[in-house]
């Protein structure tokens, strides 16, 4: 895992600036009463020992966080997941692309406000646009091995219910049924 923290700490700070929540990070082991979210990003990997670079469109980045409600307080902690060279099988650490740092912000920064106060708010960031169509090598991905990558609940729901038509719901254009019945099911935990 490769701590993000620091890397979206002025963002979240100003995306919940007009609400006056303050905001600290914290060490995910001293998150007493932590909460998770989970969210999907493009990321860019280079190989150190043979020199092999790629992007994922189905990178991992988790949240962890602890909201005060009396005190108007968020700790919170950021991690995202390193993935296997597939030519050498060295582990990478994975860059952010910056337009993915504005929109994890934004994207936390809106459940946290939704949480807190219940307004929806939409995002204005969409995600990176990617043609990836490479299927996803669990046995590469830190996440997976972990238990933290959507991508791995995804292709699991899809085993226990095939493909899914979940009706009309007003979604985002790039919001497909899968990645909305793995927020559903996330939510519910």
């Amino acid at each position: 895992m490769v701590d993000i923290s620091q890397m979206l700490f002025d963002r979240i700070k100003a995306e919940l600036k007009e609400y006056e929540i303050s905001v600290r990070i914290q060490k995910t082991s001293k998150l007493t009463s932590k909460f998770e979210r989970g969210y999907k990003s493009k990321l860019k990997f280079y190989c150190d020992e043979c020199y092999r670079n790629w992007n994922s469109a189905q990178g991992q980045v988790t949240i962890n966080y602890y909201l005060d409600r009396g005190n108007q307080e968020l700790e919170y902690n950021a991690e995202t997941y390193r993935q296997q060279c597939s030519e050498c099988k060295q582990y990478c650490e994975p860059e952010l692309y910056f337009d993915e740092v504005k929109r994890l912000s934004e994207w936390f920064a809106k459940d946290v406000i939704n949480i807190l106060y219940g307004i929806k708010k939409t995002p204005t960031t969409k995600p990176k646009e990617s043609n990836m169509n490479t299927p996803h090598q669990s046995e590469l991905c830190e996440a997976c091995k972990l238990g933290k990558c959507k991508v791995q609940k995804e292709n699991n729901l899809e085993q226990l219910f095939g493909k899914m038509n979940l009706g009309t719901q007003k979604r985002n254009q790039n919001y497909g049924d899968r990645d909305f019945l793995v927020d559903f099911l996330s939510n519910l935990q």
